[in-house]
């Protein structure tokens, strides 16, 4: 996407004032300032390195950042080097998908992947965890990787929250709200306990997801079918009698929040049998499914 630069002016000239009493004229003009505004920029930079410095104290690691001017390496590919010399072109995955990282000072670039910061961190044990601070079309997005070989380096969107939204205020200027999994899940009992009972709201509507064995996305609607009960098993969830093409009578579902392209998505894990197993995930959007297609969060229950 082709972006213009955004340029604020702001201009303080005082007006001629003029004495009725005198009949002389006292004339002042403050200097011109002009401030340019860009989507990265050494301000911004050091407000990261702030709160990337708290950050890490909370989780108990040390970061390498090249917003302290350091260079962070993982497992060879030192940064910013590693992007600004091509290094890593053609070796980029992003879930399905080949992706360019390139890197930006300012933010400004027509390149759909601009990484302004990059950290790495510094793990005595040798494995390596490395976040790249982008700019996905201009919206901000927080990448990490924990690729350790292999020709390729595959990154996916950081599930941290607090990263995400911290980063994302930065580039933006404006708070961000973070949803909880317990938010989609609060009317799952009252659902239940209604007489007749009814699919919980966050539930409701169509949901989209990629069959595997034929390769296709499929949609379902989830709303006339009745919920039976909740299961918990690390995490609440419901069973829908006939909503999905399920071993038995139908299937369970369980909600949860989930980052994609640097946004909070609801995500939909479906599973089947008496135990739950794993089948799929669906999303609210025909696009997300052919995106993720068979991509797994790593939360999933009962993986097979």
């Amino acid at each position: 996407m082709q972006t213009s630069q955004q340029r604020a002016k702001s201009k303080q000239v005082s007006a001629d004032r003029a004495s009725s009493t005198t009949g002389t004229a006292q004339k002042s003009r403050d200097a011109k300032e002009t401030i340019t505004a860009t989507r990265w920029n050494a301000t911004k930079r050091r407000q990261l390195a702030k709160f990337m410095h708290a950050w890490q104290q909370r989780m108990g690691q040390t970061y390498v950042g090249t917003y302290d001017g350091e260079r962070s390496d993982h497992y060879g590919f030192v940064f910013p080097k590693a992007i600004k010399s091509g290094q890593l072109d053609g070796r980029l995955v992003w879930v399905n998908q080949r992706i360019r990282f390139r890197w930006s000072e300012d933010g400004e670039q027509s390149a759909p992947f601009q990484v302004v910061e990059a950290a790495t961190m510094d793990n005595q044990h040798g494995f390596l965890t490395t976040y790249f601070f982008c700019l996905h079309n201009q919206r901000p997005v927080v990448f990490v990787t924990g690729t350790t070989n292999g020709d390729d380096l595959y990154v996916s969107d950081s599930q941290n929250s607090e990263l995400q939204a911290g980063f994302a205020k930065i580039v933006t200027g404006k708070a961000q709200t973070i949803a909880s999994d317990q938010d989609l899940n609060a009317d799952n009992a009252a659902a239940i306990a209604a007489k007749p009972q009814r699919i919980p709201r966050a539930y409701q509507g169509t949901w989209y997801w990629y069959d595997s064995q034929q390769k296709v996305v499929r949609k379902f609607t989830a709303g006339t079918s009745k919920a039976t009960h909740i299961f918990d098993d690390h995490a609440a969830g419901i069973h829908i009698e006939g909503a999905l093409k399920h071993i038995g009578t139908g299937g369970h579902e369980r909600l949860r929040y989930k980052y994609y392209d640097g946004q909070q998505i609801p995500v939909m894990e479906m599973g089947d049998g008496p135990h739950v197993w794993y089948k799929a995930n669906a999303y609210r959007e025909r696009a997300v499914a052919t995106n993720l297609q068979t991509y797994q969060f790593g939360d999933e229950l009962h993986n097979n």
